[in-house]
């Protein structure tokens, strides 16, 4: 019984997450709703990208600051950006972002020290 929780926390921590939405953009036809979860996570990851490769050119760290500066600057953009990010700044919480830039940058120094030794 716990295993089966244990399963389904992620996908429900996801689905907290998705914004809410008119019925017609959840719900099909049929009236069987869906979520957006894939979206909010794709667009967390290319955040987290943006945001890793500024604090690798610049030589900060991953901070939660320096994700909702970076996320601040992107909403900046004009209405008529084309980049796609300021976009996906708007659906997302910097919190997110940082969590998953952060694991990113745990995970390569994890890579570096076993390669070292």
């Amino acid at each position: 019984m716990f295993y089966a929780a244990a399963l389904h926390a992620p996908f429900a921590a996801a689905q907290r997450r998705v914004e809410p939405r008119t019925r017609e953009a959840w719900c099909d036809p049929y009236g069987r709703c869906h979520t957006d979860a894939v979206a909010v996570t794709t667009n967390e990851d290319r955040l987290a990208i943006h945001c890793y490769t500024h604090a690798q050119e610049t030589g900060q760290p991953i901070t939660l600051d320096l994700v909702e500066q970076q996320l601040a600057e992107l909403l900046g953009h004009e209405p008529a950006c084309t980049c796609g990010l300021c976009t996906a700044a708007t659906k997302v919480h910097a919190y997110y972002v940082f969590r998953v830039a952060s694991a990113w940058t745990d995970g390569i120094a994890a890579t570096r020290r076993r390669a070292t030794r």
